[in-house]
């Protein structure tokens, strides 16, 4: 009888604020904006503008015969942070972008906008976009940024909104229904209590039907079963703040809304049962067969009523890796034969990092389709619901990208799958965010002089239209390497063999977490360096690691066999990577072992066990880079030897000498 009584007045307090904001209805502005797209449910379909989506759209997988509906699905990625920034002071560095080692929120907002038209050709009709974003390093133990539209209050803050209304705007003009969250666990926290979280999603709901969209769906909050702090979030509660939405209405009108479980996760009977579309996640589901399984769970519920069933969040949907978004064993399909949308949550891996092309949760993102992971579910996307998709553009620099500061530099755009009908109107050039070039027909050759010293970001950009859809697609990022004149040179004095200690670096580049840092220790033939702090992390040779820079003469060309000296007190700290002028070979990559543990020792080998080599291609100074790998890892010295039987032992040969 308790547990009666209290659930009775948690909802007379919700119908006393439905009952508010019904009275709010009579004042919405009376001159919102004309809208172009509008979504809607008939069944188990979805409907823009009145018809379903993909009209009479059937896809047969390779080997099969079956024609498979595909109309009226709604096909989805999770792309949560278009309107993301960090209040956080001590954790907004984080984000900075690579080219131009600033965050900003309204470049984000507007690379995103940029990247919608590529989408909607390869058929995407929904995306997700939250007010609390979602983790910026794709999974994260906590969560100490500040990423949330809404104050402590439940009110939202209008600079987030502002970058939410362009993004909403431009899904409304292309014909986009995108799916609204509002709350994200690690981030809920920060609303003062529960009367706070009422008003959030009376605020939220409030401002959309304001501003005269018809094309936007609501979720409540993202895997409501995952570490919330307020109850009315939890899976027992969340469903009365489904309802809650739902009662706010402008002019008889109301939003659609839903709300999410965790990976693997068959949503409770209460969600269910007063959702308008069921949503699903398939994180951690790597046997398509329990996603089937999980769809066949909710359609068979007592209290299941026939709506659509979205999985709008599933980040490696493959059994096997090395099947990707193919025809079968993946949840991508599995779910399209049992007639279900899905979304991709794609995110930089631990050893991408510091690969601006990867990912789209991750922090700075690249909204592009900039990666063969991205390229691949587009494509597949774009196969399903016979959409054209757009032409892929390449970006080619020759001779691995080094130049001496001075040098000119010839960039190479390459437009392939590029459809008659929609010709290309111009190609632009961007070094480190900024157009320095534009050519209006092919070939789209630009030469450049005078590029900045360091690691100039690249990019080509082509613009086209197509039924009066202005389209942009842009090419992967490249990294330029323009080096200074050298200064501060390593001569070997012994013929054919280099040996340098590492903390006599040239130059230092910190990593996005991490840096060298010079210290002691016993053994050691001086002042060493640790790659710190010790998170026990993995990175790749990018701009994620930190790196260290040599200027070394070599007399010769040819291949160099490196000697590595390095100190590791275990397994998960044993391995750094080698380069030369700031490229690292697949040869030079993951350096290990250095066994036994806890002493000094030389290693030539890579984790495939073949030697540690670099080809030295014209005499002269050349730079050695050094990048961590492995965070712990103790650098004492580098050597280079021509002759392949050298080996080297104690503290290695004598020094280069070093020319000022």
């Amino acid at each position: 009888m308790r547990h009666y009584l209290t659930l009775s007045m948690a909802w007379v307090a919700l119908a006393v604020s439905a009952l508010a904001v019904s009275a709010l209805a009579a004042a919405a502005p009376a001159d919102a904006p004309t809208r172009h797209t509008e979504v809607s449910i008939d069944g188990d379909s979805f409907l823009i503008n009145g018809r379903l989506t993909y009209e009479g759209v059937t896809w047969s997988p390779e080997g099969e015969d079956t024609e498979y509906r595909i109309e009226g699905l709604l096909m989805n990625a999770r792309l949560v942070q278009g309107i993301f920034d960090d209040l956080n002071p001590e954790t907004v560095h984080r984000w900075r972008y690579p080219d131009t080692g600033q965050w900003d929120p309204e470049r984000n907002t507007q690379d995103f906008i940029d990247a919608m038209s590529s989408w909607y050709e390869h058929g995407l009709r929904c995306f997700v976009i939250n007010l609390q974003g979602g983790s910026p390093e794709g999974y994260s133990r906590e969560q100490p940024w500040h990423n949330s539209a809404l104050r402590a209050d439940g009110s939202l803050r209008e600079d987030f909104m502002n970058r939410l209304e362009r993004i909403l705007d431009r899904a409304d003009q292309l014909g986009m229904v995108p799916m609204l969250g509002i709350y994200y666990f690690g981030q809920d926290g920060r609303l003062e209590d529960e009367a706070a979280v009422i008003r959030g999603v009376e605020n939220a709901v409030n401002w959309v039907l304001d501003k005269g969209y018809r094309n936007v769906l609501i979720e409540i909050n993202n895997e409501c079963n995952v570490r919330y702090d307020h109850a009315i979030l939890q899976p027992p509660r969340v469903h009365e703040l489904i309802e809650l939405a739902q009662g706010i209405t402008r002019n008889g009108r109301r939003l659609y809304v839903g709300t999410s479980y965790g990976g693997g996760t068959v949503p409770r009977e209460n969600v269910v049962k007063v959702s308008d579309f069921i949503l699903l996640h398939g994180n951690g589901v790597r046997d398509p067969q329990r996603m089937e399984q999980m769809i066949h769970a909710v359609r068979t519920m007592d209290v299941y009523r026939g709506q659509p069933i979205v999985n709008n969040e599933d980040d490696q949907p493959w059994r096997v890796a090395a099947q990707g978004f193919g025809h079968s064993g993946n949840n991508f399909v599995i779910c399209v034969k049992n007639y279900a949308s899905w979304g991709y949550f794609d995110f930089r891996l631990n050893d991408e990092l510091g690969d601006f092309n990867q990912g789209f949760q991750t922090v700075p993102s690249n909204w592009q389709i900039s990666s063969d992971r991205k390229r691949a579910f587009f494509d597949l996307v774009a196969e399903i619901t016979s959409s054209p998709g757009t032409p892929r553009l390449d970006l080619d620099v020759p001779d691995s990208g080094v130049i001496r500061a001075g040098d000119g530099i010839e960039l190479q755009v390459q437009v392939e799958n590029l459809r008659e009908e929609t010709p290309i109107e111009r190609v632009e050039l961007l070094v480190n965010n900024a157009v320095v070039a534009e050519a209006k027909q092919a070939p789209y050759t630009f030469r450049l002089k005078g590029l900045p010293v360091g690691e100039p970001m690249v990019r080509a950009r082509a613009t086209y239209q197509r039924q009066g859809r202005e389209v942009i697609v842009e090419s992967p990022y490249r990294t330029l390497r323009v080096l200074d004149e050298p200064e501060r040179v390593f001569v070997p004095d012994q013929p054919r063999l280099i040996a340098l200690r590492a903390a006599d670096y040239y130059s230092m580049t910190e990593g996005t977490r991490h840096t060298w840092v010079k210290t002691e220790h016993v053994e050691a033939s001086g002042p060493v360096m640790q790659a710190q702090p010790v998170l026990q992390q993995i990175l790749g040779p990018d701009r994620a690691s930190p790196r260290m820079d040599y200027h070394v003469q070599f007399d010769e060309t040819g291949t160099y066999y490196v000697w590595v000296r390095g100190l590791a007190d275990s397994g998960d700290e044993d391995s750094v990577h080698v380069g030369l002028n700031g490229v690292s070979p697949p040869s030079a990559q993951h350096v290990h072992p250095f066994e036994p543990f806890k002493q000094w020792v030389w290693t030539n080998t890579n984790r495939h066990g073949a030697r540690v080599v670099l080809e030295v291609d014209r005499p002269g100074v050349h730079t050695v880079n050094v990048w961590m790998r492995e965070d712990g890892f103790l650098l004492d010295r580098l050597l280079l030897a021509r002759d392949p039987a050298y080996k080297p032992d104690g503290e290695g040969p004598e020094l280069c000498h070093l020319i000022d």
